[in-house]
């Protein structure tokens, strides 16, 4: 009774405290007033880049709890001339693992799972000659020796089938090592959904339900949900590639379902609420959160990738992540010197990553911005 009353307390004092930051973020999705200085050229650059067919998304920029710039740009539904817009919700693809990770350090606090646990400790049908080996660590910083479900032969049969963490676990089980675990960075789509049939074992909630409960529900992150591919509400944004002619293609007829390593649909302003909190005393204790943004092999952390500041044309640190697939791309950019927020979600493929690069390059004053 104890526990499950500190539990409630605690869920409590989430709600509360995230709601001044979500109220800003969900707040600030209009255009815009005119903007002077660096917002001021980086909203005409995003402007040129829409009009030259080259940017469909939206664009949030924040620095501490202010949001600076948020807007969209582009179409969401081409065929329906539905225009994107600062909360128009995208598939922010791998993005999602991010909440994945949370998800445990959760379960961590709880006292329900061990990071230097093999895995058999909480999946016993998993093959023992590799769930002996592999440790809730390694499926963290993708160290774990586990590849990708998505290259498996029926998952592009039964890709609109495989609707929950089930299914796409079936896949995984069947894989095997391809190095010691523990002993390389091989980014592993298949480790995260393994993590999230831990979530579900030591939980007893679907994957689903304890990411809504305990984090979506919490940060009144209203606008991120786990759709299926064929019950995508409409509003959210559509993926489109651009063919040689100019004429743009929409996605194709079928795209993976939703699951622990990403696929989730969200907006800027609920990935900075979702932002704010893991970065501050709301969402996890300061030791968790130290574990999650600490680097390990290839700079990624426990969900998050940790880029130092040789690997910015601006000198600093960041933390977050990316996701894509061939028809959207996405980007979340944490400077934490300055406590700097660059987030880009898009409908096209690749282009965020060149926004975000451009975003950082005009707000630190740079020389190399590509104008």
């Amino acid at each position: 009774m104890l526990t499950n009353a500190r539990t409630w307390v605690g869920l409590l004092v989430i709600a509360l405290t995230v709601t001044v930051t979500t109220m800003l973020a969900s707040a600030c999705w209009a255009e815009p007033a005119a903007q002077e200085g660096p917002l001021a050229t980086i909203d005409a650059r995003l402007q040129q880049y829409a009009e030259a067919g080259r940017f469909s998304g939206a664009v949030l920029i924040a620095r501490g709890e202010e949001v600076l710039y948020q807007k969209g740009f582009g179409f969401a539904n081409r065929e329906g001339q539905v225009r994107n817009a600062g909360h128009t919700p995208f598939n922010i693809c791998s993005m999602g693992k991010t909440f994945t990770a949370a998800a445990i350090m959760l379960l961590v606090e709880d006292g329900k799972v061990d990071l230097s646990a093999p895995i058999s400790t909480y999946l016993p049908d998993f093959p023992a000659e590799m769930a002996d080996q592999v440790t809730v660590h390694n499926l963290l910083s993708h160290t774990s020796g586990l590849g990708n479900y998505m290259a498996h032969r029926e998952f592009g049969r039964n890709m609109a089938r495989l609707t929950t963490i089930d299914q796409v676990y079936e896949l995984v089980k069947q894989e095997e090592l391809s190095f010691p675990p523990g002993t390389r960075f091989s980014y592993a789509n298949s480790g995260y959904v393994v993590l999230g049939k831990i979530i579900e074992n030591v939980s007893g909630q679907t994957y689903f339900d304890f990411v809504r409960a305990r984090i979506f529900v919490p940060l009144e992150m209203q606008e991120t949900e786990f759709y299926l591919f064929e019950d995508r509400p409409e509003g959210v944004a559509l993926g489109y590639t651009q063919e040689r002619g100019g004429q743009f293609e929409r996605e194709a007829d079928r795209a993976p379902n939703p699951a622990s390593d990403g696929g989730v649909h969200s907006t800027v302003g609920d990935l900075f609420a979702f932002d704010r909190a893991l970065h501050g005393a709301i969402l996890l204790s300061a030791s968790s959160r130290d574990l999650m943004f600490t680097p390990n092999l290839n700079g990624y952390g426990y969900g998050l990738s940790i880029k130092p500041p040789e690997e910015h044309a601006s000198g600093r640190t960041s933390i977050g992540h990316t996701g894509g697939l061939m028809d959207r791309s996405t980007v979340l950019r944490h400077f934490i010197d300055d406590d700097t927020v660059i987030i880009v979600l898009s409908n096209f493929p690749a282009i965020a990553y060149e926004i975000a690069r451009e975003i950082e390059a005009v707000m630190y004053g740079l020389e190399d911005s590509q104008h």
